[in-house]
């Protein structure tokens, strides 16, 4: 079995973080931080949105004559993995900077979690990397952290629905297509 650590707030933590996440979300979209082509997570945007985008252009290829290659990842355990240090980074990169950073950094580092299964409670641990689930923040955050992936290629259109990502890629001589995908 895979148990996922979920994180259980308080109705003060709840109300605190909700109001972060409106203050971040009208930061990033004031500022157009935000992937245009990420739709999870976002309002106005679902994985309808996205596949919608997915087809017009590989139709968009297929008028051209051109051959397209997809590729969708999922990645997997994806919000586990966020390495706080590189989060912190990008969030300052982004304009998120000073006591805001800060307050930041101490919501990632140096959180605890137990698990609990019936009566039994393990020991806390201390958690390195990852975004809490169940949080308000975790989803933004998560978008954050991956927002930059599109600029990992230019050659390569990317679509991305939280930590689902297709790769497309278009091309008139179909060997050239398989030696690039």
């Amino acid at each position: 079995m895979n148990y996922k650590p979920i994180s259980l707030l308080s109705n003060f933590s709840k109300i605190f973080e909700k109001l972060i996440y409106k203050r971040l979300k009208i930061f990033l979209e004031k500022n157009f931080v935000l992937y245009e082509k990420q739709y999870g997570f976002r309002d106005k945007y679902s994985t309808q949105h996205a596949l919608i985008d997915i087809v017009n252009n590989i139709q968009n290829n297929m008028e051209e004559k051109l051959f397209s290659c997809g590729i969708f990842l999922d990645l997997k355990k994806a919000f586990d993995t966020v390495d706080h240090s590189i989060l912190l980074h990008k969030l300052d990169h982004y304009g998120v900077r000073g006591i805001v950073n800060n307050w930041f950094k101490s919501y990632l580092i140096d959180r605890v979690q137990t698990t609990q299964c019936g009566d039994n409670i393990s020991t806390k641990e201390t958690t390195r990397y990852g975004v809490p689930q169940g949080s308000v923040l975790g989803p933004l955050l998560f978008l954050i952290y991956i927002n930059d992936i599109c600029v990992s290629s230019k050659v390569f259109q990317f679509y991305l629905f939280a930590d689902d990502t297709n790769i497309l890629y278009a091309e008139k001589n179909l060997n050239s297509l398989e030696t690039v995908c």
